[in-house]
């Protein structure tokens, strides 16, 4: 059995909630200094608010969750998650760094190792959760994500999310960069030890291969190496 390390976890965002192709994908995330964006007045004139050219991405993550939760009747499902962040941006009052996440993912690979082609798309909140962060979370009711590189574990992902249902005040945010797995994550009511996460995982046809598992808080994850740069 591998060895079991402690670690904290983050379970903040543990509560779930006619397709278009993309036109254009940036296939580099250019590298922004943070600084007073180039405009911070987008066309409503409010200036506080975030306008698309702020939106420049810088990198993100990626992973996967088997979660349960016996209490509202949620069984045990295994879900993908992706962000994409942003260079910050800053206003009088503070800075921020804005991202975009596509989360509760289903129907997707089972392996981390064979990403490359996989696309959803949802819409009406349709079983997934899908939000821009700038300084406040903003939901959006359609999300479209498609897989169009990999190398080793880092994914080229293009999203766009459409329907913007908090008044973030952009009807659609498109955004394409390389994210990097962070980690498989087991919080499933029936499993307390590494050894039985590992065949939940299995049993859901996920596969771990080459993924280092460890506890996370009252679950574990399974993790990439370190020096993996894909």
């Amino acid at each position: 059995m591998p060895t079991v390390r402690r670690a904290r976890a983050d379970t903040s965002r543990i509560e779930p909630r006619g397709r278009r192709k993309f036109d254009q994908v940036d296939f580099t995330c250019r590298q922004y200094a943070p600084g007073v964006p180039e405009n911070n007045s987008p066309e409503d004139g409010d200036g506080d608010a975030v306008s698309l050219d702020e939106l420049h991405p810088v990198g993100g993550s990626w992973g996967g969750l088997l979660f349960d939760n016996p209490t509202i009747g949620l069984p045990t499902r295994f879900y993908w998650s992706f962000e994409v962040e942003f260079a910050e941006v800053v206003r009088d009052y503070g800075t921020v760094s804005p991202n975009v996440v596509v989360d509760w993912v289903t129907d997707g690979p089972g392996s981390w190792r064979k990403m490359q082609g996989f696309e959803f798309e949802r819409h009406d909140w349709n079983g997934f959760e899908a939000s821009v962060y700038f300084f406040s979370h903003y939901r959006y009711d359609s999300a479209q994500l498609s897989v169009l590189g990999q190398q080793g574990s880092r994914l080229l992902v293009a999203t766009r999310l459409a329907g913007d249902i908090d008044g973030l005040g952009l009807p659609e945010v498109s955004a394409s960069c390389w994210l990097d797995l962070s980690q498989v994550v087991v919080s499933v009511s029936t499993v307390d030890d590494l050894e039985r996460a590992a065949r939940a995982l299995s049993a859901a046809a996920v596969d771990i291969a080459e993924l280092t598992g460890e506890a996370f808080g009252s679950g574990f994850r399974f993790s990439p190496p370190p020096t993996d740069l894909g």
